[in-house]
């Protein structure tokens, strides 16, 4: 009897564990994606700073930083 009782045990635990699969594949892609998108993000920032220390005006600097706020609600979105 004791023996049944940790069959069914193990036959639910690895239902369970089959029905979890599924839902954590889909997590390892949501986070693979969330950690390309922010390696993206570092280089586009990189770039932009690289970009504002070689201006020489404060205009020039201006349209830099609104270059970099356009990028970057054109990517949030």
């Amino acid at each position: 009897m004791a023996e049944q009782s940790a069959q069914a045990s193990d036959t639910c635990i690895d239902g369970a564990i089959e029905g979890m699969t599924p839902a954590v594949e889909t997590i390892q892609a949501f986070a693979r994606e969330i950690a390309q998108m922010s390696g993206q993000a570092l280089v586009r920032t990189n770039w932009h700073i690289e970009k504002l220390c070689k201006a020489h005006r404060m205009e020039e600097a201006a349209a830099i930083q609104a270059d970099f706020l356009t990028e970057s609600m054109e990517h949030a979105v």
